[in-house]
Formats: C-alpha cells, structure tokens, sequence
C-alpha cells in the first residue's frame, strides 16, 4: 500500500513540518464514549504547543454527522472485494458510522462550545479552515510569521505490512488521545502558573481590526486602503468581509464591542501582543475600561492548558466575573461615541441593541471559560468550580456575580446525568444497609463505609450547585432528596435497630456534606442533639454500670484448714457449689450474735444467708471485715433491686408478708395482742407507726396502741433489712399516705 508523505513549508521563514497521510480507509481513530464507539473526524489546525500543522478533531454538528453517515453507506459497496484481514476495519467503521450514530450526536452536542484540540498533544488549536486557505496555492497562513505555507508532496513511501488488528487510536470523550498522552501530561492538576503560554487565535486576533492593522479612529478611506493592502498578503474574501463589517455601522457596532473600545489604539496594539506572549498577565492590567479588560482576559482562556492549576484558573474566573460586572452600557457606548466621532460614523444611539449585542458577548465570555474547564481532568474541572463559586459566594452567604451564576448553571446541565445515577445507586445502597441492619450491626458497618465513600464522591461534584443554589436562596432538589433519604437511614438505624454509633456517623456525615442546605442542616443538627443527648446518658449509665460492677465485686475465702469461697460480682452471688445470679435472688438477711463465758466476750458469730425463692445458701464467720464487706455488696447488687421491686409491688396493690407483718400500699398489717381471746390483725397507717431496734429484732410499733407491734429478727427473717429501710424511707417524705409515692 503506498503512502503519499506531504511536506508544509513557509515561504517567509525556515519552518518545514513533515506530514504523513496515511489511508483513512485503513486507520480507524475513534472516541470510547459511554462505552459506544463513535467516530473521530480531523482536519488540519494549528497547534500553538506543537508550533505546526497537525491533524486535529472536528466537532461536527448534527447535519454534518447525518451527511457523513450517509456518505459512508454509500461507500460501504464499494470495498466489498478488498482482503479478508480487513473486515474487522470494516465492520469497526460500520459500527462507528452505523450503529452508533445516536451516541455520535449525543456526544457532539455536549461539546457544544468546546474547541477541538490537536490529535497529537491534547491542547486547544486553531483550525485552518478554508476561510483562511488560498485555494489556489493550496497554502496556508503562517500564524507565527504570516507566510504562505503550501503542501508539496516529497515522496512515496511503500508499506505493504498490514497488521492483524486495525490501527485503532483511542481518544476519551473530551478528546484526549489515551494511546500517546501519558497519565500525568491529562490528569495533573497543579502546573507552574508562572511558566507563560502563548497564543495567537484568540477571538481579538480574529477581530477586523486586528486583521486589518487598523484602529477604532481610522475612517472608511483608510479602512478600505488597509483592506486593499492587506488582500496581497491575506485571503481576499477575508479581506473584504472584515472592510464589509467596519464600515457597515450595523456590524461595525459588533466588532467594536468585542474589540477594546475606551483604550488608545497605541495602547491596543500593546494588549493584543501581550496577549499573544503572556495570555494570562492581562489579568493585572490596570486602569482598563471593563468591557475592554473582560475581552482580553475572556480571550486569555484559551492559553489554558489541561494541566492548570484549579486555584489558579477559579481565581481568574472569579476576577473576570468582577470584572464583567463593572460594565455599564451608557459607559460602552460614550468610549465607542468618542471614537467615532474621531473616525467619521454616526453615533451609536440605540440602547437595547448595545444590549442585546453584550448579552451575546456575555454568553462568549461564558463559552470561553466553559472551553478552558472541558480541557482540564474532570477532577480538576470540579475542583475549580466550587473553589470558584466557594470564592465568589463567601461560602454560599452572599450572590455571586451573574458569570458564575450562568456558569453554575450549565455546570449543573452537563453534571444532572452522573448526579442523577449516582444518587440512585447511593438510594440502592441504603435499602441495602437498611435490609442488612436486620442482621446486625456487624453487617451494616461496612455498607456504612461504602455509602460515605460513595455520597463524598457525589457531593463533592454538587458542590457547586449547592454552594450557588444557598446564595441565591433556592435550594437543589436532587441534594435535598439524597440529603432526607440518607437521613431516613440514621433515624431508621436508631429506632428499630438501637444503632446509636452508625445513627450518629451518619449524622456527622451529613452535617459535613450538605452544610449548604439550609432546611436539611436545622433537622440534622436538631438529630444530632437529640443524638448526642442519648449517647451522653448511655455513656454516663456505661460509667454508672462499671462503676457498680466495680463497687460489688468482691470475694474472700472462709474457714481453717478446709477454706471455701463466698464471692460476688456482676455474674451473681458464689458459696460453695451453689450459684445464684443477682437478677435471681429474692431474699437475704444477716446479723452477729456475740458470744461471752462468765461476762468475758469471747468473739462474734456472724450469719449471712441469700438465696431464691427455691432455695437459701447461708454463710457463718467469725471474721467482721467479711461480714461487713460482702453485705454492703450484696446490698448494692441485690438488695437495692428486691426492694424496688417489693414497692411496686405494693404499689400494685399487692401484700407483702414479711413473717407476721404484712406490708400494703396504705400502712403496715400488725399484731394486737389481747388478754382474753385470739391477737387481731391491725393496718397500721404510715403516720401511726414507730420503728426501734432491740436485742437484734427490727420493732415495729403503733403510737396509739402499744400492744399492737411485730419484732421481727434481722438474722432469721428474710429481707427485714429490707422493710426497715422502705420504712425509713417512708418516714422521711412527711404527709405520706401510700407507699406508690415513693415511686414519684
């Protein structure tokens, strides 16, 4: 197969750029977009980064994409007889150009606005169209010198190795090639801001003015010489057009606006060859007119690399924002009267067409930005826009200028595909947790992990419009839904699965992300009290709990040679080989009994006896530290719960027999002894009863009747010490009439 080479050459300076062409039937340059094939058309174009012609993409329109197509299924015929080992070509091209055509159109019109960049390197360039091509020398300017760069054909090279697979050249969606760009020349996202970038395509040095080396004060002879003059080195139509727009004052009023109307043409001249060696400095240029200063730098976007830094490029969009800002239209048409009346037109007198025309302007500064961001890595593109509008906003607390609000707006257009999926995915996953919170919360940790992985993801690329939605006092739907369905969650995980920690990452987590809802944040922080309010009281009942665990702990061996253990702890109460948990005792009593031979004491016997109501361990030493250490235990772990109990018990309206007297809400059942026949029951009102203790018995008395009282035996009667301190308790809350109160 033969290749034609082609050669470019300058005819003013030594510059020579070696082109191969290779067969386009054969070498197959496609875009992986949304996992669909779809074709990429080139063109030639001039690459500042390069500094030469190269093959560069073309963004076609619809009706282009529907001509070609139809143009390659008239051609498909025509290959049918070629060799087998290109069919994979073939049916590659077919799948492009065919089936695919719905995604090429899909593709095309997202990058509405964006420019084309070169094949070779990544970077923005400037298509040679035929506008500036002069057809019979098949020649091309020169950007650097104004030369006629003409093709010539050098040689033919012979190649009959034709390889297996096709030559496919992979390019991503933003038309990046992946096959020769390396990862860190595309995804990068610091760069020296400081190195300068140059450019010489921008929308002033199409301007006619500049074309023409004329002024804003030159007149219509002048104009005309210029366009005369110009003709021998440029494109004659070009020429002629850019004469027909300044001296028509219809279309001249266009190109004035988007030139620098209010700066001297001495001063002008100096902008735009600063703006062709150092783009990005004019953003310091001082004392300009606002509409002059927001055309040069609009202008500068186009020396944005890929490479970028986010926070420098949102700077710079914040401050053309400001910028923009600043135009006054009576402002725009004094400097464009002045000039005029200089250079012989009439003046400018109509207000809304000035206005309608910046409004068009506007919309280039818009499109001009929006083609910088579509060059950077979508991370960085991210990263700039919500440093930008973060800036702009104060946070979110203050209304940005109308070029962020419009830039927001197109940001949320060309995002509302991946937020909308990704916020289903992030609704799939909670249904997921919520299903799993069935299982335990063993199960839920990891999901949990996973959806705050995913939702920083997702917030992070709506930021922005968050940001933007706050300061304008609107709010962002589709955060708001994301927001009360991750919110369900926390509420759901607490209420039907106890859940407090993972309830309450969430709820962190919501309050870092989705600070910028104004309605979502006063719920979440109200959740986040209440939540905060239940784990400080379950911490404190964790510090009580171990507290007590530790204040009931305690065992010690008893006896001589043949020692057994009594122990109590959280787990229960040990003697012996008999067990009983805490929540199983029922009754205890204790008490000593001193022993004497002829009056002289001989030592103490100490009795501690507990048990349920099936059974009763009992404990006797001689050792007193024991004794007191394991019943001030026992108290704490059983006793305190035995006597809650007994009080709603009664409380309840049941009696409670402690050997002959009988405890009831209302009073006390005594005994009334009498001389003659059989004692009598007697309730006893809680203001008709006195306590004392005598010789080892709890006495209880009537102050009315002397001869109706219970003494019952601290050592033999179970939960005496119980009764006596419900009694006591009784008689320090004055005017008592039932024991329920006790419970209030």
């Amino acid at each position: 197969m033969s290749l034609p080479v082609y050669e470019f050459k300058c005819s003013k300076c030594d510059f020579e750029c070696p082109e191969d062409i290779p067969s386009s039937r054969f070498t197959i340059r496609i875009y992986n977009y949304d996992n669909k094939i779809i074709p990429l058309l080139k063109q030639d174009a001039w690459c500042n980064n390069c500094n030469s012609i190269v093959n560069a993409e073309i963004i076609p329109s619809l009706t282009d994409i529907d001509k070609v197509a139809a143009k390659f299924r008239q051609s498909i015929e025509g290959v049918r007889d070629l060799d087998e080992r290109y069919n994979i070509a073939l049916n590659a091209y077919k799948k492009a150009f065919v089936q695919n055509i719905d995604y090429w159109k899909k593709w095309a019109f997202e990058q509405d606005g964006r420019s084309p960049r070169c094949l070779n390197c990544g970077y923005t360039v400037r298509p040679l169209d035929t506008a500036e091509c002069t057809e019979s020398l098949k020649a091309y300017i020169h950007p650097g010198c104004g030369g006629f760069i003409s093709r010539q054909e050098s040689d033919l090279r012979i190649s009959w190795k034709i390889p297996d697979e096709p030559n496919v050249v992979r390019f991503n969606a933003a038309g990046i090639n992946l096959d020769t760009i390396s990862p860190s020349n595309v995804d990068s996202e610091t760069t020296d801001v400081s190195k300068k970038s140059t450019i010489q395509s921008s929308e002033l040095h199409k301007n006619p003015f500049w074309l023409l080396g004329a002024t804003s004060r030159d007149n219509r002879k002048r104009i005309v010489e210029l366009a005369d003059i110009m003709s021998l080195e440029l494109d004659h139509e070009l020429c002629q057009k850019a004469r027909s727009d300044l001296i028509n004052p219809r279309t001249r009023l266009r190109v004035e606006l988007g030139w620098v109307p209010g700066v001297s043409p001495k001063k002008a001249t100096q902008l735009i060859q600063k703006l062709s060696e150092d783009p990005l400095s004019l953003r310091e240029e001082d004392g300009l007119p606002p509409l002059s200063h927001s055309n040069l730098m609009a202008a500068a976007f186009e020396a944005v690399g890929s490479n970028h830094s986010p926070n420098d490029l949102s700077s710079y969009i914040e401050e053309l924002a400001c910028v923009v800002e600043e135009i006054s239209i009576d402002d725009v048409i004094r400097d464009i009267n002045e000039d005029r009346s200089i250079s012989g037109f009439p003046e400018v007198t109509a207000y809304d067409v000035v206005e309608s025309e910046l409004s068009e302007i506007k919309r280039y500064y818009k499109n001009s930005i929006k083609s910088a961001l579509n060059r950077l890595p979508p991370s960085a593109l991210v990263e700039t826009m919500t440093l930008a509008v973060e800036s702009a906003t104060c946070g979110g607390k203050y209304h940005a200028p109308n070029l962020i609000d419009d830039l927001v707006d197109n940001y949320e257009l060309e995002s509302q595909d991946f937020l909308q999926k990704e916020s289903d995915n992030i609704k799939k996953l909670l249904s997921i947790i919520n299903e799993s919170a069935l299982d335990g919360e063993h199960y839920v940790v990891p999901l949990v992990d996973k959806l705050e992985k995913v939702t920083r993801n997702w917030d992070k690329v709506a930021q922005p419009i968050q940001l933007s939605a706050k300061a304008r006092g609107t709010e962002h739907n589709l955060s708001n839904q994301v927001a009360y369905a991750i919110r369900s969650l926390g509420i759901d995980l607490f209420n039907n699965h106890n859940m407090l920690s993972q309830s309450r990452r969430i709820t962190v987590l919501l309050q870092e992300l989705f600070a910028e809802l104004p309605e979502v944040i006063e719920k979440v922080e109200q959740d986040a009290d209440t939540l905060d309010d239940i784990y400080q009281r379950r911490k404190q009942s964790e510090n009580k709990n171990r507290e007590w665990e530790r204040e009931i702990t305690y065992s010690a061996e008893i006896g001589v040679v043949f020692k057994d253990t009594l122990s109590i702890s959280p787990r229960g109460v040990s003697w012996k080989e008999q067990n009983y948990p805490l929540d199983s005792i029922t009754r205890a009593r204790w008490g000593g009994v001193s022993h004497s031979v002829n009056g002289i004491p001989t030592g103490s016997t100490y009795t501690i006896a507990f048990g349920d109501k099936y059974s009763e361990a009992v404990v006797e030493t001689k050792r007193e530290d024991i004794y007191s250490k394991f019943t001030d235990k026992l108290w704490r772990g059983a006793c305190g719960r035995i006597l809650t109990d007994t009080l709603e018990s009664v409380s309840a309206g049941k009696a409670i027999s402690f050997d002959r007297a009988t405890l009831k809400n209302s009073g006390i059942v005594l005994i009334k002894r009498t001389f003659i026949g059989s004692d009598e029951n007697v309730l006893c009102k809680w203001d008709d009863i006195k306590i004392y203790t005598d010789a080892g018995e709890f006495c209880i008395t009537s102050k009315s009747d002397s001869k109706t009282y219970v003494n019952l035996s601290y050592i033999k009667i179970p939960n005496t010490h119980i009764l006596e301190q419900i009694i006591r308790m009784a008689f320090k809350q004055p005017g008592l009439q039932k024991l329920s109160e006790l419970l209030n």
